[in-house]
């Protein structure tokens, strides 16, 4: 019976490695040799061998062999070995260029387990990290990573890839100052290293660049006041630097611009000042005013010696930043006076008074008059002036003058206007019988602390309690009054009062008795008065004759004692 006996060059071969495969029991000859490999690439060998033979594939692989001669079988002999698959050492690279400080991380790529050895290697001092897996590298250049990997006493060929790490600009810089005026130039200088074909990305922080590029240096205006922060980023080779920065301090440039109350006032009224610009209450302000004047405060406002025109200035300091001069100017004119004089105090109703402007002149003054109720008799402007006044009372004059826009005060004189006493009377009766009195009513105006100058012609007087003509005889009289008060005296008036001397009514009978029917004879024994009437009464006696003042001729018819009035 043949044997099937072998034996293997060892029990474990790495994949594609060569074992050799040896017939270990006494050839027959004409014996038949059935092998197999279980998938192994004989690279030679035949027959009852030796074999060399591969594997590819790893895994426990089983090799048999039946040996047959004459007829006869033997047993199938069978050998196990295992075969494992070599490692491979391929990797990758997160990038391979990256900016210094920036890792290059390692991905192993291969087949072997985390149990496996990784032999890792860096040219120029680089060195490999784990946690994560990365090159460590001490400068900028290029590294040559290496990887051989061993598992189970399998090798992998080294892989080798190449890693370049570029240097890292950087983006310090300085600014001339830590505070600047608004539109005031700043220069920003790059203070690192320059690197060619490095690009620089200033963020100036809204300032306006009035000169420089690149990695400047620039000089810099910033238009609006605060904090700015500005910044620089440089990049190279794609590699960007870390955000330098700097805060600077723009402060507003103070304006100068401020308001008068008027550009033009009057002598006297001030000119207040309003500020108008944008400077805080801290700040410096110089005022200056021309010709003397001052700056007086609480409230702003140009203190002026005198008239004329003032140049008022103002310059503002505030954070170190000083402002354009504003100038504006102001006038003062001259303020009118209004003092008047009349020519005296007191003054009769009618009679013309004497008003003189005392003040100085200005040419087209206006000139406010107010006469209190008097009548211009002549004058206009400053005057002088006739006025009169036809009512009493107490007179207050005034003046105000405007001139130039300016008004004086309001002078004010006062006056007292007497009324004129008017003379007027009445008498009792302008005719009146001799004996009975005419009485006087005065009618005018005049108190009775007035002088009364009373005449009469002809010897007749003026009689008091009451007020009365006194006359000597029967007559015409011509009454007149002149009255005097406060110095006005009334034009005189005059009546006239008639006296009339008293009729006397004696008359005779030519006798005491008479026959019924006959004729008496009544004569008036007076003295006859042109226009008098004559009243007779002849008791029931009937006028044969007479009219009048007579004689009469008178009879009765009846008898009777007649008494005859």
């Amino acid at each position: 019976m043949p044997s099937s006996a072998f034996s293997v060059s060892a029990a474990q071969f790495c994949a594609g490695a060569n074992a050799t495969v040896t017939y270990n029991a006494v050839p027959v000859t004409g014996a038949t040799y059935t092998w197999n490999f279980n998938g192994g690439t004989v690279v030679s060998g035949s027959g009852m061998g030796p074999y060399t033979i591969n594997w590819n594939t790893a895994g426990t692989k089983t090799i048999t062999l039946t040996v047959s001669a004459n007829g006869c079988t033997s047993t199938v002999t069978s050998v196990p070995v295992t075969i494992y698959q070599v490692p491979t050492s391929t990797f990758t690279l997160s990038s391979a260029s990256v900016c210094d400080g920036s890792p290059v991380n390692i991905t192993y790529a291969g087949n072997a387990s985390p149990a496996a050895t990784y032999t890792w290697t860096a040219s120029n001092n680089g060195s490999i990290g784990n946690n994560p897996l990365r090159l460590i590298y001490p400068a900028p250049g290029t590294y040559n990573i290496g990887l051989t990997v061993t598992e189970n006493g399998c090798s992998s060929t080294t892989t080798t890839v190449p890693a370049t790490v570029k240097p890292m600009p950087t983006s310090p810089f300085t600014v001339s100052n830590t505070q600047f005026c608004a539109g005031a130039n700043a220069t920003v200088t790059y203070t690192g290293t320059p690197i060619t074909g490095a690009t620089y990305a200033w963020n100036f922080n809204g300032g306006t660049v009035v000169s420089g590029s690149g990695a400047g240096p620039y000089q810099i205006a910033w238009s609006t006041p605060g904090t700015k922060t500005l910044t620089l980023t440089v990049t190279a080779a794609g590699c960007t630097s870390t955000v330098s920065t700097q805060t600077i301090t723009i402060y507003q440039v103070p304006t100068s611009t401020f308001t008068l109350s008027s550009a033009s006032v009057c002598d006297g009224s001030p000119v207040s000042i309003t500020y108008g610009g944008n400077a805080s209450p801290n700040a410096t302000y110089a005022w200056t005013a021309s010709n003397n004047g001052s700056i007086g405060n609480n409230p702003l406002r140009l203190i002026y010696p005198a008239p004329g025109t003032y140049n008022i200035g103002l310059t503002v300091t505030e954070n170190g930043c000083s402002s354009t001069t504003t100038t504006v100017a102001a006038t003062v004119k001259p303020m009118p006076t209004s003092n008047f004089s009349v020519s005296a105090a007191q003054f009769c109703a009618g009679a013309n008074g004497t008003v003189t402007y005392n003040g100085t002149q200005i040419t087209g003054a206006t000139y406010a008059w107010n006469f209190n109720g008097g009548t211009v008799v002549s004058g206009s402007g400053a005057g002088p002036y006739q006025i009169a006044w036809n009512t009493p009372g107490t007179k207050t004059l005034t003046l105000t003058v405007s001139a130039a826009g300016c008004t004086s005060s309001v002078s004010t004189q006062t006056i007292t206007i007497y009324q004129v006493p008017t003379s007027t009377f009445t008498l009792s009766s302008a005719s009146v019988c001799d004996g009975s009195p005419v009485n006087i009513t005065y009618g005018g105006n005049a108190s009775p602390n007035a002088t009364y100058n009373w005449t009469v012609n002809n010897g007749g007087s003026i009689g008091n309690n009451p007020l009365h003509l006194v006359y000597p005889a029967p007559g015409t009289y011509s009454i007149g009054l002149t009255v005097t008060e406060n110095g006005c005296s009334s034009t005189a008036t005059t009546v006239a009062a008639t006296v009339h001397p008293i009729p006397v009514s004696g008359f005779s009978v030519s006798n005491t008795q008479f026959c019924a029917g006959a004729n008496a004879t009544i004569s008036y024994n007076g003295t006859p008065i042109n226009g008098a009437n004559y009243s007779w009464n002849f008791n029931g006696g009937t006028v044969v004759s007479g009219s009048g003042l007579g004689p009469y001729s008178v009879n009765w018819n009846t008898p009777v004692l007649k008494i005859l009035p």
